[in-house]
């Protein structure tokens, strides 16, 4: 009879990658800058822990805005361990569709990278 085990998340294998190789790389970032499957799952562990102190519940939804690099990667990973799912937004798109995007997916809240503050600057709106 076949296993009624449930699917592995994307959660279950950076766990199991970091248990397994700890200090093996993760993911290259722009520049060359590396993350370890260990640093990964310590920083993504540390926003899911963030995202709950927020009030963030499973089910909910994070924004996310920010240039490809190690921590919206991290930042992913975090929004899926604390059991919401995350929506990501073009931080090169205007400020009022990104604003409306978020307010229309009802994110909960949202990460940004310093250079894309003016996304949020009258959100919610």
């Amino acid at each position: 009879m076949p296993s009624m085990r449930p699917p592995l998340s994307v959660c279950d294998y950076l766990d199991g990658a970091a248990g397994r190789s700890a200090a093996k790389p993760a993911v290259v970032g722009p520049g060359g800058r590396r993350l370890t499957y260990g640093e990964l799952k310590a920083l993504s562990s540390r926003i899911a822990g963030f995202l709950a102190g927020a009030g963030v519940l499973p089910g909910d939804r994070v924004g996310v805005i920010g240039p490809k690099s190690l921590e919206v990667v991290a930042t992913l990973c975090g929004v899926l361990e604390a059991g919401a799912g995350y929506v990501p937004a073009d931080y090169t798109a205007p400020a009022a569709r990104n604003r409306t995007l978020l307010a229309d997916c009802t994110v909960r809240v949202a990460f940004l990278h310093p250079e894309c503050a003016a996304v949020l600057e009258s959100w919610p709106g």
